[in-house]
């Protein structure tokens, strides 16, 4: 173990061949990239949410927030969702 408690990343002999890249499983895999991108767009309206001093505002951020969350399972823009979409 290394210094601290964790556990030293081993090393890959020399004459290995190189990993292939995240990049290329992510773009076999786009659903993964959307979704994080809804996480962190979800988070960004609950924390709109709880600043919001009036009701309209608590609102207006808790539909932008189920829009965001919903879009990547519809494979659609957030801004494009109705009611129905979000209700399904």
């Amino acid at each position: 173990m290394a210094r601290g408690g964790t556990a030293a990343a081993p090393e890959a002999p020399p004459d290995a061949p190189p990993q292939p890249l995240a990049s290329a499983y992510l773009l076999a895999h786009p659903e993964i990239l959307r979704r994080a991108r809804a996480r962190r767009e979800v988070r960004a309206a609950r924390r709109a949410a709880t600043v919001a001093g009036d009701e309209a505002g608590f609102a207006v951020a808790c539909v932008r927030g189920l829009r965001a969350g919903c879009a990547p399972w519809l494979e659609a823009a957030p801004e494009a969702l109705t009611q129905g979409d979000i209700r399904r």
